[in-house]
């Protein structure tokens, strides 16, 4: 889930026009998530319910080559899920059935996280929409109004600095990633609207955590390619 949100933010400030010049960002930030789960440690079960709680907050800086820095915006998130799996080819295959996702940005959200990373605390009201599945995965989704929600986390043990690359070359564009990530595990305490986040889930980790990126991509034509 790490990678893929370091990734993500890097890709969304990436995307402008760009011709066969190297495009170039940078991105910092200091975060904080959480994430539950009914599912047994021993692993899940075909055709039965399982339900999931993955919690985020984060203040990111990020900076096109080229261009004046995007001023950091404190976010903040949850997402609640129920899911399933069915067997297919010998495998579990995971099927969503339900989602619940909520979000606030900007002045909305009040983050803290201490720069040793200490503690972090983060608070706001979410703007939420909830979605049912069918049995082939389209979606019904509708706005579900707002919520109050708030956390807090303490940071556990040692810290541990970890480094990421990903490289990918297609006919179109040659992509590079690398990331730096120093984080620390975190006890964590939320509620929204006042009622225990997590609750009747077991908590599959809690970190606290501060990244640095950066990602290049080289169109190899005169047209944007992405």
């Amino acid at each position: 889930m790490r990678r893929r949100i370091l990734a993500l933010v890097a890709l969304a400030f990436l995307v402008v026009p760009v011709g066969p010049v190297a495009a170039v960002v940078h991105t910092e930030g200091w975060h904080a998530e959480a994430s539950w789960t009914t599912e047994p440690e021993s692993g899940p079960i075909a055709g039965v319910t399982y339900s999931g709680t993955y919690l985020y907050a984060s203040n990111e800086l990020g900076v096109v080559a080229g261009r004046a820095p995007a001023d950091p915006r404190p976010f903040l998130s949850i997402y609640k899920f129920t899911y399933t799996y069915v067997e297919a080819d010998g495998q579990l295959q995971q099927v969503l059935i339900s989602d619940w996702g909520a979000f606030a940005i900007g002045n909305a959200v009040r983050l803290k996280i201490d720069g040793t990373l200490t503690s972090a605390s983060a608070s706001g009201t979410v703007a939420a929409t909830a979605c049912t599945y069918d049995a082939t995965g389209n979606a019904d989704c509708q706005s579900a109004g707002t919520a109050s929600l708030a956390a807090t986390w303490t940071g556990q043990g040692d810290i541990v600095r970890l480094h990421d690359f990903a490289r990918e070359v297609t006919s179109a564009y040659t992509f590079f990633f690398s990331g730096s990530t120093t984080l620390r595990n975190a006890s964590v305490s939320a509620t929204l609207d006042g009622a225990q986040v997590g609750l009747g889930q077991r908590l599959q980790y809690a970190d606290i955590f501060h990244s640095t990126s950066a990602a290049n991509i080289a169109c190899h034509g005169p047209s944007p390619c992405f």
